[in-house]
């Protein structure tokens, strides 16, 4: 137990640290703009930047690629809104409501709408997932002591 605790609390100091910090900064900067050009998306984004991560450590990588991603994957909406052309491959379907309504004068309105629900669906796969592999971690580990040499299966 307190080697998983001594984990935890070295897990949290590199993430934190100021070096992985701004690499998450910069990264988020990056995937703003790249993801604000219509035809660029995610990864096209994570393939231009593979070069750059070949001198950081693991977690600092990890950290930079993850942001870069994620806000890309959002940005998009402007682009689809404002101007009537996708961002995103997945922000397509978002010219269908979201640029009659900035033609209206309600852009602020749509891209509120558009931000909210990316919100809403991240925090709801988030829960998804964790549950989903609450599930997988019980099943696999009654298996596991029920049958811990695989000869029942």
């Amino acid at each position: 137990m307190i080697e998983m605790a001594n984990a935890f609390l070295s897990g949290l100091y590199q993430v934190f640290s100021w070096s992985t910090l701004s690499l998450m900064l910069i990264g988020i900067f990056v995937g703003f703009w790249v993801g604000i050009l219509p035809g660029l998306g995610g990864p096209t984004t994570l393939a231009l930047m593979l070069p750059f991560i070949f001198k950081m450590s693991a977690v600092e990588a990890f950290a930079f690629l993850l942001s870069m991603s994620a806000v890309t994957n959002t940005t998009g909406d402007i682009t689809s809104i404002i101007f009537g052309v996708p961002g995103e491959p997945t922000t397509a379907a978002t010219i269908v409501d979201g640029h009659p309504k900035a033609k209206k004068g309600e852009a602020g309105r749509a891209l509120g709408a558009a931000l909210m629900s990316s919100l809403v669906g991240a925090v709801f796969g988030d829960r998804a997932a964790s549950r989903g592999r609450t599930w997988v971690i019980r099943r696999v580990w009654r298996t596991w002591i029920s049958d811990p040499t695989g000869t029942l299966a």
